[in-house]
């Protein structure tokens, strides 16, 4: 019985912009059936599946690629010290095996270090050490990510990525034009928000017969804060595909007025069933193949057993501050001048995206707000 555990942030360009659509519209028309608020973090979730898919083979290895949009391609760049950083370290059982090349693969690959570290004898000083690198890398926002009892003397590796996203607005956000708004959460509900609002006398916009959308630009180059206001209160599976497939080369220069709540958010979800309900079985069975990861004898086999996602977002008049981490878990067998405008008084989707050129980008964040 051995459990291995992936703490995993955002990754950046870590898969195919295909892959990344893949997952990212999976898991969003699922949380949206809650129609509860959600922000999560398609790169840290994928970034941390597809690394312990390169552990995998044969039956298991196909399944992670129907479900995740497999091959990934790419790697991790080295921090640039940009807005966006990223780390990734390694903690693994002192007597455990793991193969050569798969430690390579990290190395090579995900930018990742190794550690040595006593998870037989000292399991829970280890899950605080592990912890205390993940708030480092995102500023003190993600704490306790692993959650007590979560590393036992079973555990033989953690993997842990921390990401940090910080950066302001291009165009200040007036904090005297900031005030409580009516939003309506249901058709007859609504409620008071504190909400942002700006007149840009030049801003990206789309429209279509389903939704509206402004892309909001940060200071530093390539980042963008999108926000999708459906017609109506309902966001179907196509939307969200609509939604999800609009690259920066739709949108078009408006002056328009812009309205949206400020909010701060701390999120976390357990999403192994979300996974499961997707058609990811094998991974998480006694017939997992994770060959790849280690020479251990059949006896020894891991599979999933946990999938934690952790994020906090905070968007205000300044800018935007958000981090994540994803922990993966393999365990052994047991009205004005006449100018448009978008009001978003109800509840809407967003994300945060580097745009890299007019068909390529990574959505390093997406949310459902709904107060």
């Amino acid at each position: 019985m051995f459990k291995l555990i992936f703490s995993v942030g955002i990754l950046l360009s870590v898969a195919r912009l295909q892959a990344g659509e893949i997952l990212t519209e999976k898991l969003v028309a699922q949380l949206l059936e809650t129609k509860k608020a959600f922000v999560f973090s398609p790169y840290s979730v994928g970034a941390a599946m597809s690394m312990t898919a390169e552990g995998s083979s044969g039956a298991t290895k196909k399944e992670f690629g129907r479900v995740l949009g497999l091959p990934w391609t790419n790697g991790i760049p080295k921090s640039d010290g940009s807005v966006f950083q990223t780390a990734q370290a390694v903690w693994v059982e002192q007597t455990y095996s793991i193969k050569s090349g798969y430690m390579d693969k990290l190395k090579k690959k995900y930018q990742a270090g190794f550690e040595k570290t006593d998870f037989k004898e000292q399991s829970e000083p280890a899950r605080l050490k592990i912890n205390q690198w993940v708030e480092e890398k995102t500023k003190d926002k993600i704490k306790d990510l692993l959650p007590a009892g979560s590393l036992t003397p079973l555990t033989r590796l953690v993997l842990v990525n921390g990401v940090y996203f910080k950066d302001s607005w291009e165009q200040a956000f007036d904090k005297s034009l900031t005030g409580l708004q009516p939003f309506k959460v249901t058709e007859e509900q609504s409620v008071e928000v504190e909400a942002l609002k700006k007149h840009f006398k030049s801003v990206q916009y789309y429209s279509s017969d389903k939704f509206e959308s402004v892309q909001i630009p940060y200071k530093t180059k390539g980042f963008y804060l999108r926000l999708f206001l459906p017609k109506g209160f309902d966001i179907s599976k196509e939307t969200v595909k609509e939604i999800l497939n609009k690259k920066n080369k739709h949108y078009s220069n408006e002056d328009m007025i812009v309205q949206f709540p400020k909010f701060k958010i701390d999120f976390e979800i357990e999403l192994s069933q979300n996974f499961k309900d997707l058609g990811l079985v094998l991974p998480f069975s006694d017939q997992a193949d994770f060959s790849k990861l280690t020479p251990s004898a059949s006896a020894d086999r891991v599979r999933i057993s946990l999938i934690q996602h952790k994020v906090f977002i905070e968007v205000n008049e300044e800018g935007t501050e958000a981090a994540a981490a994803t922990a993966v878990v393999l365990k052994g067998r047991s009205i004005a001048p006449k100018v448009k405008e978008l009001i978003a008084d109800r509840p809407f989707l967003y994300e945060i995206v580097r745009i890299k050129s007019v068909t390529s980008e990574d959505i390093l964040f997406v949310g459902y707000y709904k107060p």
